[in-house]
């Protein structure tokens, strides 16, 4: 037994080594093969990562290629889109070119269906004013028969018998009813124009027989046109101020032309706000020439130097009063309102300033008030002037335009079919 186990010992340690050196390269082998598993491990992580990246900038492509798309459909969509309101438009001002193409031709007709009757009217006029003439010649001679009678009474020794004097006629004017002979001290506050309305012998206040227009007297007179004292919104177009004279006397609307009143001569309508006491707007520069035409030529717009001087009244301010008290402006939330809701300026007019603008007969020149600086008589505007002259504000203009020396042209720009602007009448005696 000793000997097996002596044996035992010789093998073990001839065992030894060979064991030891297959079980290192055996781990050898085994960390080789975890380095290059590891290794593939590596390169299919590097891959699926560098797939990633390749399929999200296919995305991003994609992506950018469909916005594109949907950009060039939406300009596409809008230039479709602009084209057929460019086509309304085109067929908006065909339908108004034809629409006022046919009133003007309606209008024709009229005047021309019309003619025989104004020839009747216009001989009717002549000889009811040659009667008035003889009448008052007439009783200008009894009159004088009058006064001469004591006298030669005296001198044969009889005492006369006193005639008495023949009354004032009621109104020369043969196109209006007489509302008020006298001015009421009430209403024309300013002293110098009462004693102006007064001194003319002619009705202040009158209503046109065709149109139902109410109008005042405004006496001649002077008065400073342009850029008021201190005013530092004056613009370049009403400087310099110069002095204006009006030799005579003329009526003016109370107030601005109403629905109402609009619809007595003509066929339509045009006013975006209706009502039969709000000022009529939306209208043209040509529909107000039709409209003061029928009336045969009595009515007419005032001139510029006329409005501002009405407008006035006899002040030198801004504005004639509080402008919330005076005038529909930016408190007017957005519309018109029925005329003659303010108070009224010194001389009875209504709405002068706010509600809409009131054309004016003068054509607009920005340059007219440096060739006035030396004083103008009866002006009645610039020569070179291209658009219709606008004043007074309205419901929606900017603060700028609430002030009696506020002028502004109305281009086509402009447009003249937008609520904003209307007119106000003249007429001389």
């Amino acid at each position: 037994m000793p000997e097996d186990d002596h044996l035992k010992r010789i093998q073990d340690a001839l065992e030894g080594p060979w064991q030891s050196l297959a079980r290192a390269e055996a781990q050898k082998a085994l960390a080789r093969d975890e380095a290059e598993a590891a290794r593939a491990r590596d390169e299919a992580e590097i891959a699926l990562a560098q797939d990633e990246v390749e399929t999200a900038r296919a995305q991003d492509e994609a992506e950018a290629a469909r916005a594109r798309d949907e950009a060039e459909a939406a300009h596409a969509q809008d230039e479709v889109e602009a084209a057929l309101a460019q086509d309304e438009v085109e067929t908006a001002l065909a339908r108004d070119d034809a629409r006022k193409a046919r009133e003007k031709k309606r209008v024709e007709d009229k005047l021309k269906a019309s003619a025989p009757f104004k020839t009747i009217i216009v001989v009717a006029i002549v000889l009811v004013f040659g009667i008035l003439w003889w009448i008052e010649t007439f009783n200008d001679y009894n009159f004088a028969k009058t006064v001469a009678t004591p006298v030669e009474a005296r001198q044969g020794g009889k005492t006369p018998t006193q005639s008495p004097v023949p009354a004032a006629s009621v109104s020369r004017l043969s196109w209006a009813e007489v509302l008020e002979e006298k001015p009421d001290p009430k209403i024309v506050r300013n002293t110098q124009f009462f004693n102006g309305i007064t001194d003319t012998k002619l009705p202040w206040r009158v209503k046109d027989r065709l149109t139902g227009i109410e109008m005042l007297l405004v006496p001649p007179g002077k008065f400073t046109m342009g850029a008021s004292p201190r005013d530092k919104q004056a613009t370049e177009d009403e400087k310099p101020a110069h002095e204006v004279t009006i030799t005579k006397a003329f009526y003016l609307g109370r107030t601005e032309v109403t629905q109402e009143q609009w619809m007595k001569l003509m066929d339509k309508n045009p006013s975006r706000f209706v009502g039969d006491k709000l000022p009529v707007e939306c209208i043209t520069v040509e529909e107000v020439r039709m409209f003061l035409n029928k009336v045969g030529g009595g009515l007419q717009l005032p001139t510029e130097a006329q409005w501002e001087y009405a407008c006035r009244a006899g002040t030198t301010d801004q504005t004639y009063g509080d402008l919330d008290k005076i005038a529909w402006h930016r408190n007017a939330f957005s519309k018109t309102h029925p005329v003659g809701e303010k108070q009224a300026n010194s001389l009875g007019f209504y709405d002068m300033i706010g509600n809409v603008n009131e054309l004016c007969q003068d054509r607009y020149d920005g340059v007219y008030y440096k060739f006035c600086k030396d004083g103008v008589v009866d002006p009645t505007g610039s020569a070179h002037g291209k658009f219709p002259l606008l004043r007074g504000g309205n419901w929606n203009s900017d603060p700028i335009s609430f002030r009696a020396s506020y002028r502004f042209e109305l281009s086509p720009n402009h447009g003249q079919t937008y609520p904003d602007y209307g007119f106000r009448v003249a007429r001389n005696p």
